[in-house]
């Protein structure tokens, strides 16, 4: 085996909002240590209101840093709202899990077409970013078994900041996760057809953990962006319009 053959690259899989500004931080700490970062956007929320491809938008304008990295799928509205439209109308959570989970599948597709078997993938929202020497650590030593044998995933620990870098939270975020292609490849037909529970089960909660290993930069920007996230996005479930 040639020391190309061992070559191990990490992509990042990313589901994008509206959160430009916190992209572009994500891509200038992270981008030149993956070999791309796959990002995935619709022009409807996670609750089913419309929203410009703002990702999209912003490439065509070449504002984007780190362009040449990315490989962007447009979900297609008409999709979203076929597979969760009954969701959208009660809103909430499960409408937000529903459209998180049709729009990963797509990122899968295209990861599944670049990516070998002894690759990591990391999945991640925008305002999970991993730290640098996390990523060489993944690459150089990727900690789990060949060809997607146990272990499958590991837990990158984040630092938790909420509304600002003044507030830590004194217990790591872990929502940043790090998988073997290759056990993904194993799942693929589950992933493919957008099956969520399929999904959540990758949500393995006994993986091992890196520590020290990102930042989780939660509910950053001006009120009025706090507000378009909360009553938009996964979060919509803890936020009542009607208060403010």
């Amino acid at each position: 085996m040639t020391s190309a053959d061992r070559t191990v690259r990490v992509f990042s899989l990313v589901l994008f909002g509206f959160e430009l500004q916190m992209l572009r931080l994500h891509l200038l700490q992270t981008a030149s240590h993956l070999h791309a970062v796959l990002l995935a956007e619709s022009t409807i929320t996670f609750q089913g209101g419309a929203k410009p491809a703002h990702l999209t938008e912003a490439l065509a304008r070449g504002s984007v840093p780190m362009a040449h990295k990315l490989r962007v799928a447009v979900v297609p509205p008409e999709e979203l709202r076929q597979r969760c439209g009954a969701l959208m109308q009660k809103g909430g959570y499960r409408a937000a899990r529903c459209v998180e989970t049709h729009q990963r599948a797509h990122l899968f597709r295209i990861l599944f077409e670049v990516a070998g078997a002894n690759d990591v993938a990391l999945l991640c929202d925008v305002d999970e970013i991993a730290k640098p020497h996390t990523l060489q650590q993944l690459q150089r030593a990727p900690p789990f078994g060949p060809n997607g044998s146990a272990p499958h995933k590991v837990v990158l620990e984040a630092v938790d900041y909420k509304f600002g870098v003044h507030c830590a939270m004194r217990a790591p975020w872990t929502g940043l996760h790090a998988y073997s292609v290759g056990f993904l490849r194993a799942e693929r037909s589950k992933i493919e057809d957008a099956n969520g529970a399929a999904q959540w089960r990758l949500q393995v909660f006994s993986a091992p953990r890196l520590t020290d290993a990102g930042w989780h930069f939660s509910s950053f920007g001006t009120p009025q962006e706090l507000k378009t996230k909360l009553s938009t996005w996964g979060h919509a479930n803890l936020f009542d319009e009607a208060l403010y």
